[in-house]
């Protein structure tokens, strides 16, 4: 079994939990759920339950007709005809795209984890979710299942390494691959310290039969590390939602905010998050607005 979950009501032990983790192993990734139950999958995967083919023309067909209309209020900053820059543009403005969003900070993934949540007093207990996923040993898991022998080390390499013309003849099915990197003009995706996994595996069929990302992972056996030692592929870090004011609070201290990570979508979802504390950004002084007086309404 190489999930392992930890519960956490004390926010301090979990922020030094992740800090450590995230700076023992560069092969560690981050990503935030505001709802524990929530699966690891795809926008794709949600979008549609048939398995994605080599074939297929879809995922091609959404992203053009994003672009095209992309087009008719402003420009877009790639070339027009490279299918990786759609697929991370798409993804990151919300078009159904076979890619999981991690990042390198912990803290970010806090941030995803609480983003939007307003809990009060007396509302009823849930938990948000962190996920930190071994890339190395998930590469692993993945050569082990296509690969045997002498390919099993290419086939780990090639999860693992930054392949720029990946996709250059069409997004490929059945597969898992690590996209360590965004392009210069995703200045979102760089802000988030984000990365990939591109997913078209069928969990249902193809041999693997488990569900979903999680019940796959649940079913291997657990593969040594590098360094010898037996860990989980991943852990799932459980913080309930009545430490949401905790949470934002300290991720101000470190300039973790919508309007850093989210750019001008950010703006409001920083409205609506401090109500769960006392802010300290968003003031200036000729900002100042005399109050209501409702004896002139």
């Amino acid at each position: 079994m190489t999930i392992e979950t930890k519960p956490f009501t004390d926010l301090p032990g979990l922020l030094g939990q992740l800090e450590a983790l995230a700076l023992s192993n560069d092969q560690i990734v981050f990503r935030g759920h505001q709802d524990a139950g929530w699966k690891i999958e795809s926008t794709y995967a949600r979008f549609t339950t048939i398995p994605h083919q080599s074939w297929d023309s879809s995922i091609d067909e959404m992203l053009s007709h994003f672009v095209g209309n992309a087009l008719t209020i402003g420009t877009v900053p790639f070339s027009l005809n490279d299918r990786r820059s759609r697929l991370e543009y798409g993804r990151h403005h919300g078009v159904p795209t076979p890619v999981v969003d991690y990042t390198h900070s912990p803290w970010v993934a806090l941030y995803f984890a609480f983003s939007g949540l307003q809990w009060r007093h007396g509302s009823k207990s849930a938990d948000a979710a962190v996920y930190a996923l071994d890339l190395s040993l998930l590469g692993i898991a993945w050569a082990r299942l296509i690969r045997a022998g002498s390919e099993f080390d290419q086939a780990y390499r090639e999860f693992l390494m930054e392949m720029p013309t990946y996709f250059q003849h069409g997004y490929p099915a059945s597969v898992l691959k690590f996209v360590p990197f965004c392009a210069t003009w995703n200045a979102r995706m760089r802000n988030q310290l984000g990365c990939f996994i591109y997913d078209t595996l069928d969990y249902q069929g193809s041999g693997i039969g488990h569900g979903d990302f999680e019940g796959w992972v649940s079913s291997i056996s657990e593969p040594l590390s590098p360094d010898g030692v037996k860990k989980p592929i991943l852990t799932k870090f459980l913080i309930p939602h009545e430490k949401a004011g905790e949470v934002f609070a300290r991720l101000e201290l470190m300039n973790i905010t919508g309007t850093k990570l989210l750019d001008h979508e950010g703006l409001a979802v920083d409205v609506k998050n401090s109500y769960n504390f006392n802010r300290k950004t968003g003031f200036a002084w000729n900002l100042e607005m005399t109050p209501p007086d409702d004896t002139k309404m």
